[in-house]
């Protein structure tokens, strides 16, 4: 009787063993795609910073570059660059 109540024991023990493996894995798995899913968002979160930084970019270096077209313009001219200011478009009314 007592080897019996001692193999039920063992059996037990082996089968709370082999379920918290199970489980563990089960756990291990989830994990690792918790962490992938986790990695591709990551990625996408830079590429759009990236993607953004480049078009900041782009607009500071043509705001730049017409801003040193209106300064070049209005200092040769008398008034501020505008087309107006430069020359009239017509002739003026006597």
């Amino acid at each position: 009787m007592i080897v019996i109540a001692g193999l039920v024991i063992v059996a037990v023990t082996v089968i709370v063993g082999v379920a918290g493996i199970l489980a563990s894995s089960r756990r291990g798995r989830a994990a690792r795609a918790s962490l992938a899913q986790s990695r591709r968002e990551t990625a996408a979160v830079s590429q759009h910073r990236d993607d953004l930084t480049r078009q900041r970019d782009t607009t500071r270096a043509y705001t730049i570059l017409d801003e040193q077209r209106n300064y070049t313009a209005s200092t040769l001219g008398d008034g501020d660059g505008s087309p107006s200011a430069q020359a009239p478009a017509t002739a003026p009314a006597e």
